[in-house]
């Protein structure tokens, strides 16, 4: 602050008080106007700098605290600044996420730049307390540098080399003490150690596996079972096998297939070592060899039989030796001739799961009677690679029997569905529904009834006997046993016209109560004149089982013989020659032969199976 006066020099007092007077009232005039000039310490009225003020760098004190728009700003007031007022340097305009950063080397130049503009290198220290307001989509990115925000209160510092991208989603970030669920997050296990990993946190595998590389070149590893690897066929003494030594505690270990011990192991047989191959028919489950059927010839092999009954009908079931169900560990194999009869091979067809045949129907006689014994055939035909159970019964007649149906292996057959009209003998009953026509078939055994039923076809009780068809087992048709006797007795003659006895006798005990006796025989009679004679066989008292009628001759006249017997029982059976003559006025008809004659009689009985 500065004023220039002029002052008026006052010469001498003497020169004249008028004019003396007129110079110091001037002088007086002009420092009044100059000090109005500069300040008015009063405050009664304002003072207008009409100059610069030049303080010589001196300080202004004591100034007070701004009051209006137009008082001046202390540094006290500037350190304590917050919001409000207007700093012209400040550019005008800018968009929401952008902000105020250098635009050039000159002081104080600034403009408005997005986020992104940000360069590496560039340094943000934040304050305790203090806040970066949140910018929309912020990244920070840049070329080589590093841009650091500091947290004074702590130490927050991110290293960009390259861009950080903060998703525009709603998110969480992951802090290094904070407990948190990671999600489609891949984390390289060669540029990071992971510790501490419970197997239970491991994906499941599939059951007994292994986890590891069992390639032979380098590679991820994998889960996989011991038996998908590549067999070795003959083990070299060097190999290496893992083993898990009980003595120290479980652990494991690994050892040479040339110190593996001998015992309870096979080091050779017959003088040969390494892997055995399976040929010749032979086959293994697990660790036991087995024939497997192949090579069995007309055979059956591992086939047993089971019967049930329920809600009066029958059920035959296969089965293996043991009494269960075939399987594919224990397979039944049935050979078959060919259905080709021109052709002499055989065909396997192995049965792996269950086969039955039920008598489906109540009525099911398969041609047997009330209360006598019988036996029902067990037989498999092979359809077409297929294995089908049948039924069949021999014996037509019941308790009078006429005939007996045979059953041999060396044809072929057709069958019929069974059903509640299945009443005939000698036909073969397939499942209901199930018709074959000229397959070939075997036997695979047989039911018993000793007893029969009470009412034939209503199967009230199970079988007395299950038969498995064996070496030794006689079929249909053929002969158990014989007996043959012969008489030479000259009976007397007889005067009656009906049958009487005479002392020509045989006996057999039959060793099945479902089998027939087949008898026949001759015995020579004595007739004269015109006189007719018959001769009969009789089992018992009264069954008649075969009888001839001869017309008059004289000297031997032959009478045969020859019926079918079911006689129900295992018991000793009784088989008589009685004779007859159609004259009771002399005593001289019907002796058996002359006087003196030899063979007078033969009679034969045979116990037939069925």
């Amino acid at each position: 602050m500065a004023e220039n006066i002029t002052i008026t020099p006052v010469g001498s007092l003497t020169q004249g008080p008028t004019t003396a007077q007129t110079a110091i009232n001037g002088n007086f005039t002009t420092i009044q106007t100059a000090l109005q000039d500069v300040l008015s310490l009063s405050g009664q009225q304002p003072n207008q700098m009409q100059s610069n003020l030049d303080m010589n760098n001196n300080q202004v004190l004591n100034l007070p605290a701004p009051a209006t728009n137009n008082s001046p700003l202390r540094l006290t007031d500037l350190n304590t600044f917050n919001k409000g007022g207007t700093i012209a340097t400040v550019p005008a305009g800018g968009t929401t996420g952008q902000v105020l950063a250098k635009s050039s080397n000159t002081d104080y130049a600034m403009s408005w730049q997005s986020a992104s503009g940000i360069a590496a290198g560039t340094n943000i220290s934040i304050t305790g307390g203090n806040t970066i307001n949140t910018v929309t989509n912020p990244v920070f990115s840049g070329g080589v540098g590093t841009s650091t925000i500091t947290n004074s209160s702590g130490t927050l510092d991110i290293n960009n080399t390259g861009t950080i991208t903060v998703p525009s989603a709603t998110d969480t970030l992951v802090g290094r003490a904070t407990t948190d669920t990671l999600t489609n997050k891949t984390i390289n296990g060669s540029n990071n150690t992971l510790s501490n990993i419970a197997l239970t946190s491991l994906s499941t595998e599939a059951a007994s596996t292994l986890v590891g590389n069992s390639s032979t070149s380098v590679a991820s590893p994998t889960a996989f079972a011991i038996s998908s690897l590549s067999s070795k066929a003959s083990p070299a003494g060097t190999d290496l096998l893992l083993i898990q030594d009980q003595a120290a505690s479980g652990q494991l270990k690994q050892v040479l297939v040339s110190s593996i011990s001998s015992a309870g192991s096979v080091s050779s047989i017959a003088g040969n070592t390494g892997a055995f191959t399976l040929a010749g028919g032979l086959t293994n489950n697990v660790n036991v060899l087995e024939l497997n059927g192949q090579y069995t010839g007309y055979a059956i092999s591992n086939c047993g039989l089971s019967a049930s009954v329920g809600s009066n009908l029958l059920t035959i079931n296969l089965t293996d030796n043991a009494g269960s169900t075939p399987s594919s560990n224990s397979p039944v194999y049935l050979n078959y001739r060919s259905a080709t009869l021109a052709t002499g091979s055989t065909t396997l067809v192995a049965q792996t799961g269950a086969l039955s045949i039920s008598t489906n129907a109540t009525g099911a006689t398969l041609g047997t009677a009330n209360g006598v014994p019988f036996r029902i055939w067990v037989v498999a035909f092979n359809n077409s690679g297929t294995n089908v159970l049948a039924l069949y019964q021999t014996v037509t007649g019941g308790s009078t029997p006429t005939a007996i149906a045979p059953l041999q292996e060396y044809g072929v057959a057709s069958t019929t569905g069974i059903s509640g009209s299945a009443t005939s003998a000698g036909v073969f009953y397939t499942p209901n529904g199930t018709s074959l026509t000229s397959m070939p078939y075997r036997i695979l055994g047989y039911v018993e009834y000793s007893s029969g039923l009470t009412t034939a076809g209503t199967y009230a009780s199970a079988p007395t006997t299950v038969q498995v068809f064996s070496p030794g087992c006689k079929k249909p048709g053929d002969e158990i046993q014989t007996i043959y006797s012969t008489t030479t007795t000259n009976d007397a003659g007889t005067t009656s016209t009906s049958y009487a006895s005479s002392s020509f006798t045989a006996s057999i005990t039959p060793t099945s109560s479902c089998n027939i006796i087949h008898a026949s025989g001759m015995a020579a009679l004595n007739a004269a004149g015109s006189n007719a004679v018959a001769a009969r066989l009789i089992r018992g008292a009264s069954t008649i089982v075969g009888a001839d009628t001869v017309g008059a001759a004289n000297g031997g006249v032959p009478a045969t013989f020859i019926g079918l017997d079911a006689p129900g029982s295992t018991s000793a059976q009784t088989y008589t020659v009685q004779r007859k003559t159609n004259n009771a006025a002399t005593t001289a008809q019907c002796p058996f032969l002359n006087t003196g004659a030899t063979n007078s009689g033969a009679l034969t009985l045979k116990e037939i199976m069925v």
